[in-house]
């Protein structure tokens, strides 16, 4: 998503044939339309043309896509998965580590207590919500201190440093950002629900 805007590629039945008219519906669905039970629906008509022909070499190159007026592509703003687990301490919000492939893996404590105690607290029919603002809450905070970390380390001296120091490192840095979130999760929730409520003046 871009400012509200999605691209996507329809693909025609493999069976279609020029001149067909299929009828297409998409839904959009977010935790705010669920809660007002009022998805974001688009319909439209294919019309199947005769197949063209493969597009020549050295035909005009595609342009990138970005912003209007702007010839430089979007930054990419996928979130990453974040994954619920069981705690054994309720006091722990979000922890960070390595799956076996080397990449980042998020893990949020359904069982933390501050989070716990707002679901007690909160109508029924908000409980998936505050789960949501809570666990991409500190998701959000923890990929911005990862990052502002990382810009740190490129910009300080590090030509002293051994390669075996440098897991022990990011190691180090993951607990900071860990226990940096648990201290985070004791307001995160208010804070959501207030910005969410929007100004009140």
């Amino acid at each position: 998503m871009w400012t509200g805007r999605f691209a996507a590629n329809v693909r025609l039945p493999w069976n279609a044939k020029p001149g067909d008219r299929i009828n297409v519906t998409v839904t959009v669905e977010d935790v705010q339309t669920q809660m007002r039970n009022s998805p974001f629906i688009s319909s439209f008509v294919l019309v199947a043309e005769k197949e063209q022909g493969p597009r020549r070499p050295g035909g005009p190159a595609s342009k990138p896509h970005g912003r209007p007026g702007n010839q430089t592509s979007a930054p990419t703003l996928a979130t990453p998965n974040l994954k619920w687990r069981e705690f054994d301490r309720t006091d722990v919000a979000l922890r960070i580590s390595h799956d076996p492939n080397g990449d980042l893996e998020y893990f949020a404590n359904e069982k933390n207590s501050y989070l716990t105690d707002a679901i007690v607290r909160g109508k029924e029919e908000e409980h998936a919500l505050i789960k949501f603002w809570f666990g991409y809450g500190l998701l959000l905070c923890a990929l911005g201190m990862i990052k502002q970390q990382q810009e740190r380390n490129e910009e300080s001296n590090e030509a002293d440093r051994r390669d075996d120091d440098d897991e022990s490192t990011e190691a180090d840095d993951f607990g900071r950002v860990g226990f940096y979130c648990d201290g985070i999760a004791r307001v995160i929730i208010p804070l959501i629900r207030t910005l969410y409520r929007g100004p009140q003046s």
